[in-house]
Parts: C-alpha cells; structure tokens; sequence
C-alpha cells in the first residue's frame, strides 16, 4: 500500500499508521487521511460543494487528486480518497468553531439545496427493526430488555411528535440548513469534524442536539452551551421543535445497544430519572426562548 500511494499520489512517505477504518500517512511535514470513500455519489456531491466553499472563508480538509489528476483512487475494485490534514487534526473542535462552519455552509446551501425532512422515516424504520430484533432473539438479560422496550418507547413517542411538526409546521427560508454529521461524539476532533466525507446536508439542529447529548452522557455541562446557541440562532418553531425531539429520540442508546462498544455511557443510560431530568430542562430551556410543544409524560 506505502509504495502505491508513494507512486500515485508522488509524495514521499516516511511513515504509515493503519486505524481503524483508514490509513494515517506521513509525509515531511505534511499529514494525510487515506479512507476508502462510503458512498460515491453522496461523496462527489459533497465534495464539488466543498471546492466552491473552500475558495471563500470556509474551510474542511481539501482532497488531493493523484497522478491522473482523479481525487478517487481505485484499488482492487475499492475507491478511495486522499485528505490533506493540517498539523492540529487531532485537536478537539469547540463550539464556537461549530456554529462557524454552520453558518459558512449554510449560506450557500440556503439558495442551492431543496431539503426535505426524512428523521421520521429513519426513526420508524429503526423501530420496526429493533422491534423484530427483540421478537426474534431471546434476550437473556432482563435489565437490558427492560431498559429497550423503555427507549423504544421514547422512540416512538418521539416519531409520533415529528410528525405532528409536519402537520403543522413546514420548512421555510429561516431554518438553516448546512453540513452536519450523523453523531457529534465527544471528544469531537477535526480529522472527523472537517472531513468531507463525514457531512450530511441536514438541518443545523441535527448536531446541535446530537452535541448537547454527548455533553450529557459526558456529564459535561450541556445548558450554558444550549443556551447560547438560543441566543444567537433565531430558531422558528419548525427548528426549535425539531431540535427538542431530536435531543429526546435516543440515538446514542440505539448505538450502543447495536455496536456494543460504548461502555463509557453503559450505566448513565440505566439512569432513568437523570434522562428524564435531562429531558425536561432542555424542553424548559428551549420553550423560554421558542413556545413549542412538548412530550407530555418526559
């Protein structure tokens, strides 16, 4: 692999470092990303976005092309991509960082990008599979079933409100749309923050919620930066409800539960009470700044 990227991409490497699902390669002075590319056709789309962003003030990690001046290399019928890192990659983004790269991206994709809602039809889809999962496999452990028939309900609760939001509210011009991702997980460094294959063009509040619930689970304080992001953003209640009830659907759990790698979190998600805490002071915080509806029995 050191003697293809060597060839191909003409750098000269002195060091190779396999992760777990990409390369970290390092060249005099110079660090690179080397990943295999998830989906083509939403990474192409990304990154001719990304080269008409970065010639203003944006900024996200730039691919460099290869020999055949190509940004995607073919390897073994695999298709892959070249990051060109800056020397701080490791470092954590703040939230400061966060909202900039919100706004930057959603000034361009406010007038170039017709969005469509889809989290109902994500979360009921994950909740017929849960659901068949738990019929289907006997699950020993009785705290455990107890505590996933709990957070499918709130799922479900959660899927029952989003589409009350549908009905009577719509997207207009004022709720932001920019590049998210699909979890912002603490600690959030850049190599995975500015990586352009790790967007997803959604509402701003996506990561919004999904950052002030790794703040939770981190036991980090979570309302001082809610409540700055209230202040500045303006949200209608289109966004503001949608911020709420993605704060309560529990993405993190369904994660855990499904990859079992999380165990850092295990035991904050058998913690009912603070959840429901949790829930009830983002819902306070967000209601005195937006009137929105909320989950009655959360």
């Amino acid at each position: 692999m050191k003697n293809l990227i060597n060839y191909l991409y003409k750098i000269e490497i002195t060091d190779i470092i396999k992760e777990d699902n990409y390369y970290l390669i390092k060249e005099m002075g110079n660090t690179y990303l080397f990943s295999e590319i998830n989906n083509m056709g939403n990474f192409m789309y990304i990154y001719n976005i990304c080269n008409i962003l970065n010639q203003s003030m944006f900024f996200s990690y730039k691919v460099k092309t290869n020999i055949y001046n190509d940004f995607v290399t073919e390897i073994e019928g695999k298709r892959y991509y070249l990051l060109y890192l800056n020397n701080d990659y490791k470092c954590e983004v703040d939230f400061l960082d966060m909202l900039n790269f919100y706004d930057k991206s959603s000034n361009f994709l406010k007038n170039n990008f017709k969005y469509q809602l889809n989290w109902d039809v994500l979360w009921e889809s994950k909740i017929d599979y849960l659901t068949k999962h738990i019929e289907n496999n006997k699950i020993s452990n009785k705290r455990l079933l107890i505590l996933l028939y709990y957070y499918l309900g709130v799922s479900e609760n959660a899927l029952l409100y989003i589409k009350e939001i549908k009905s009577n509210y719509t997207f207009s011009i004022n709720d932001k749309v920019s590049f998210t991702h699909r979890r912002v997980v603490l600690p959030c460094e850049k190599i995975f923050f500015y990586n352009p294959q790790n967007f997803i063009i959604d509402l701003e509040v996506r990561d919004i919620a999904e950052y002030i619930k790794s703040l939770y689970y981190n036991d980090l304080d979570y309302l001082n930066d809610l409540e700055y992001y209230l202040k500045v953003s303006n949200l209608t209640k289109y966004s503001a409800s949608l911020l709420y009830v993605r704060i309560v659907y529990p993405s993190l759990f369904f994660d855990y539960y499904e990859s079992k790698s999380d165990i850092f979190y295990f035991e904050k998600f058998y913690n009912i009470g603070e959840y429901e805490s949790f829930i009830k002071k983002t819902y306070e915080l967000i209601n005195s700044y937006v009137n929105i509806e909320k989950i009655s029995w959360l």
